[in-house]
C-alpha cells in the first residue's frame, strides 16, 4: 500500500490529485479506499523519512524522469553481466540471477546506482517465508537454495550439463564433479 502511495505521489502533480488517484486504484470495500488525506500524509511522510532522496520527487510529476534513471541502472547491470556471459533477468526494478552471483550483482547494482543517481540505492533479497524487506545475507540465501530448496538433479540433466561444460569449456555451476568424471561420463563409461 505504501509503495503504491509513493509511486502515485511521484507521478502526480499535486497532493489532492495523488490521493484521489491512490484511492481510485482500490476496489470498493478495500480499507485503502476510505483513507483520509491526513492518514495518507502520515504514511507518505513515514516513507519519505526512510527514503529521503525521494522527498523532492513527490507531487512533482517526476515519474518519467525516474523511470529513465531506473532504465539506465538496469541497462548497466544487464550490460555488465551480458559481457561476462552470466544470465540475469530484470523484472521491473528487480533482478533474478544465479545465487552464486548475488554478491557480484549487489556490487554492480551499487556501482550502477551511484553512477546514475549519485548515491547507492538499498537492495534486498526476497525469500519465501521472510518479510519482503528483511535483511538476507548472501550466506542465508545460499543456505536456503542449497539446503532448504535443494532438488537433486536427474541423471539426464547431469549428463547434459556435463556434456555442455566439456564441449564449451564453460562451467555453469559450482563443480559437482571433477574433470576426470566429466571425461568418463562423456565417453559413456559411467
Amino acid at each position: 500500500m505504501v509503495k503504491r502511495l509513493a509511486l502515485t505521489a511521484i507521478n502526480a502533480k499535486g497532493k489532492n490529485s495523488a490521493y484521489s488517484a491512490f484511492r481510485r486504484g482500490f476496489a470498493a470495500g478495500d480499507p485503502a479506499k476510505k483513507m483520509t488525506n491526513d492518514r495518507l500524509n502520515e504514511l507518505l511522510e513515514a516513507f519519505l523519512c526512510r527514503n529521503p532522496p525521494l522527498r523532492d520527487a513527490v507531487f512533482s510529476d517526476q515519474g518519467i524522469r525516474l523511470m529513465y534513471k531506473d532504465s539506465l541502472i538496469t541497462s548497466s547491470i544487464l550490460g555488465f553481466f551480458t559481457l561476462k556471459g552470466i544470465p540475469v533477468l530484470s523484472v521491473h526494478d528487480s533482478y533474478i540471477i544465479d545465487h552464486w552471483h548475488v554478491d557480484e550483482l549487489r556490487d554492480v547494482m551499487a556501482h550502477a546506482s551511484r553512477a546514475t543517481t549519485g548515491f547507492e540505492l538499498p537492495t534486498a533479497i526476497k525469500l519465501p517465508d521472510r518479510a519482503e524487506y528483511s535483511d538476507v545475507s548472501s550466506e542465508e540465501l545460499r543456505q536456503y537454495v542449497d539446503v532448504t530448496r535443494r532438488i537433486e538433479p536427474s541423471a539426464g540433466y547431469i549428463a547434459r550439463m556435463k556434456a555442455f561444460e566439456l564441449c564449451t569449456g564453460r562451467s555453469i555451476s559450482p563443480p559437482l564433479w571433477t574433470k576426470d568424471e566429466l571425461l568418463v561420463m562423456h565417453d559413456g563409461e559411467s
